[in-house]
């Protein structure tokens, strides 16, 4: 076979081509590709300001049941609510969440992420901060759920149409980075790295080599041929 692909010089970028689809299917199916979580389906997806720190990292959303009046730079909440915090990069992000939080009576505010509580806080009448510190996000979105399980009340002064009744207010979010991270979160993060340059070279840099190996084989075949 040596002795084959010596004889004709292009025979040389053939080889090259076959091995380089090879060594990409191979790595297609050792590594683990990233994040298959698919988008969460919300009807409605209100962009959210994380602040600066959380610029091109993660991004917010509010989704259903929330109520947006005129002037107000956040949102009103039914008795339950969902937010989408979205973690473009490929690896884990630690992060502290708050966010400002009115409501006209006291009333309890639990959030939760799948089945886990994260945090359950008693509110009194008026402004005030809550925070969710060392909250992960994995790559992909993460789905909050606001729920206040002392109801909605009517408030007509709101302007938000008839028939409309909320629980509490939300604004003012803030999302900053933190790097407190365990030995086996650095680790889980170091691995996904690993895993997302291979997958960067195998997608792109090894087909875009083995297309080119490809066309100088085709060449100098066609040279070779034009020659005869």
């Amino acid at each position: 076979m040596n002795s084959y692909f010596r004889e004709k010089p292009y025979r040389i970028f053939y080889l090259g081509f076959f091995v380089l689809i090879y060594f990409s299917a191979l790595l297609q199916g050792v590594t683990p590709l990233g994040s298959l979580r698919m988008p969460a389906y919300v009807p409605e997806k209100v962009r959210v300001d994380l602040g600066r720190s959380a610029q091109e990292r993660v991004n917010g959303y509010f989704g259903e049941n929330f109520l947006y009046p005129k002037g107000f730079r956040g949102a009103w909440m039914m008795n339950h609510g969902l937010l989408v915090l979205d973690n473009a990069s490929p690896t884990d992000l630690k992060v502290n969440l708050g966010f400002r939080v009115f409501s006209y009576r006291q009333r309890t505010l639990r959030i939760s992420a799948g089945r886990r509580v994260l945090k359950r806080s008693k509110l009194v009448e008026g402004w005030q901060t809550v925070k969710i510190p060392r909250l992960m996000l994995e790559p992909g979105e993460l789905l909050l759920y606001f729920y206040s399980p002392e109801g909605t009340e009517d408030r007509t002064e709101l302007g938000l149409g008839e028939d409309k009744e909320v629980s509490v207010a939300l604004k003012d979010f803030n999302l900053e980075p933190v790097s407190d991270y365990t030995f086996r979160e650095k680790a889980r993060i170091a691995k996904q790295k690993a895993f997302d340059f291979i997958n960067h070279i195998n997608y792109v840099y090894t087909s875009v080599i083995a297309f080119l190996s490809l066309l100088i084989a085709l060449a100098l075949h066609a040279r070779e041929a034009l020659r005869r």
